[in-house]
């Protein structure tokens, strides 16, 4: 059978293994970051350090399948049902506890649970991916009327003036950017997934020339980021510039995955991956979760020690997500209101 590698519609083919591996790559990240003390070797540093892309694979795969939702039904309540209330229900059913375990049993203090709960404290709280999921959902509706009539440049106009925005909000005010870029930063990501989405469902082929322009991009990170940290007027602006090469980094590590899930079998690896790809949402509200949790109880100090640290968590973080996911998916809505799964 003939490979198809340079194909957008790959995107789609392997949709459910790119996002299970991306939920394995945050919770490798968020591991690292735990222990960036210690001294890894620089394979793991490189691993660990990159996983942040995890969020922009998925974040990116995200506007991509929205087109799909939406072209397909070509109905945007449905959209938002299937989306939105299942964001819902994983945050009021776990992330809300959580944080009234959190801040009104352990540390009682009241007002910092409700400006958390509200996002509305100084900054956003562990569970800042909802938030930002929920920002790109709203907007794709308006993206996608926007490419059903063609209007690209609209899209692009609007992308660059918030783009813009982002480095004004920088220079003005550094600290509540910094407080809020994890989230801000993320949504173009968002957006430029959903202007790949009619490439991706129309399956048109991928010039080659573009595939290797992400992987040179993907591997551009130590030369890119030497530069504009040796250079003032672009050091002061790092964060963005960090954040949106995550995002066109994202697309070199897909077409990567496409590449392999497309020229080797990996029956059982594929079959593992679309398992977590079922409850993507459910494994990055655990482990944050429980990652907070056992730093407050454990402290491993040597590699190796780290190392059965990691194979536990992620064990244990799966169970857990899945026996989340599969509460949840019994809490239902009444019929007159029902709002399906996603």
């Amino acid at each position: 059978m003939k490979k198809e590698i340079f194909n957008w519609g790959n995107l789609s083919k392997y949709r459910n293994e790119i996002y299970g591996f991306s939920a394995l790559w945050v919770i490798l990240y968020h591991i690292f970051k735990s222990f960036e003390k210690i001294n890894f070797n620089w394979t793991s540093v490189f691993i660990g350090s990159m996983g942040n892309i995890g969020v922009d694979i998925f974040l990116l795969m995200a506007g991509i399948c929205s087109y799909f939702s939406i072209k397909k039904s070509q109905n945007f309540k449905e959209f938002f049902k299937k989306r939105i209330t299942k964001i819902l229900k994983v945050y009021i059913f776990f992330c809300i506890p959580c944080m009234i375990f959190k801040y009104a049993i352990i540390e009682k203090n009241y007002d910092v649970l409700f400006h958390e709960i509200f996002f509305l404290g100084k900054g956003l709280n562990m569970f800042w991916f909802i938030i930002c999921i929920l920002i790109c959902y709203f907007i794709y509706p308006i993206i996608y009327k926007f490419l059903q009539e063609k209007k690209y440049k609209t899209i692009i106009a609007g992308l660059g003036i918030y783009i813009i925005s982002l480095f004004l909000f920088l220079t003005f005010n550094k600290t509540l950017f910094n407080s809020y870029e994890i989230c801000l930063l993320r949504i173009p990501i968002f957006v430029g997934g959903g202007l790949l989405g009619p490439l991706v469902y129309e399956k048109k082929p991928i010039n080659q020339n573009i595939y290797l322009f992400f992987l040179i991009f993907l591997l551009s990170y130590g030369p890119l980021f030497y530069v504009i940290n040796n250079v003032s007027i672009l050091k002061m602006y790092s964060p963005i510039f960090s954040r949106f090469y995550l995002g066109g980094a994202s697309l070199g590590v897909i077409f990567v995955l496409n590449i392999i899930f497309e020229l080797f079998d990996l029956k059982k690896i594929k079959k593992f991956l679309k398992f977590l790809s079922e409850f993507t949402l459910e494994i990055y509200v655990t482990h944050v979760t429980l990652l907070y949790v056992l730093q407050k109880l454990l402290k491993p100090t040597r590699v190796s020690t780290i190392a059965i640290f990691t194979v536990l968590f992620i064990i244990i973080s799966i169970f857990i997500a899945k026996i989340l996911n599969i509460i949840l998916s019994y809490i239902k809505i009444p019929k007159n209101n029902k709002i399906d799964n996603q």
